[in-house]
């Protein structure tokens, strides 16, 4: 057990965020956007964990599975990336069709953000919290872990603190890839004939 502790949290933990950040950064031309996905999905995994142990440590005296943290990582880091992407990918969208950073993540919520991220997260959640009903404590510990880390990431991560972060970045969302078509596009402005030609 405590091996691969040692194994996974020094080293394959930081393979699979490397790979994952390398991956985002060659699919959306940046890397402020892959390590600011990593870290708001990792504050949704520390948040359910904390929610969880308080409960089952703190309220109710059982100890919680020490593998809830490898299994809630593993499969938020999976859906937080998905949901994110849904929510960047419009925005470029957006940004690429002219509108600012503000208004295009304001769009991207209102279209993808609401009914497909939290109409997915929200299936996600219950079909996890049904474990919940099981007499096995690993299972409810699992059911908690899980269902609140995602209504967590989807209804308060993802809706308010990724696009308040969209917007103080603003186009430095795009370094260092970014093109004179995003710089234009993110400042609002018309395009140059001479960036037009390019």
């Amino acid at each position: 057990m405590l091996g691969f502790e040692r194994e996974y949290y020094g080293l394959i933990l930081y393979v699979m965020i490397a790979i994952n950040i390398a991956i985002l950064t060659i699919y959306m031309r940046s890397i402020m956007i892959p390590l600011r996905l990593v870290a708001t999905v990792l504050m949704s995994i520390t948040w359910s964990l904390a929610l969880t142990i308080y409960v089952f440590q703190g309220l109710l005296g059982v100890m919680t599975y020490w593998l809830l943290p490898v299994i809630l990582i593993s499969l938020l880091l999976s859906v937080g990336t998905d949901y994110d992407l849904f929510i960047i990918s419009r925005f470029r969208e957006e940004i690429n069709n002219g509108l600012s950073d503000k208004d295009a993540i304001v769009k991207s919520i209102e279209v993808t953000g609401g009914p497909v991220v939290t109409g997915a997260a929200l299936v996600l959640a219950m079909a996890f919290a049904s474990l919940a009903l099981s007499s096995i404590y690993i299972l409810k510990q699992v059911a908690l872990a899980v269902a609140s880390s995602v209504i967590i990431d989807s209804f308060i991560v993802r809706p308010l603190l990724v696009p308040a972060i969209i917007v103080l970045l603003g186009k430095w969302n795009w370094w260092p890839f970014y093109s004179t078509t995003m710089i234009n596009a993110v400042k609002n402005e018309p395009l140059s004939p001479e960036s037009r030609q390019r």
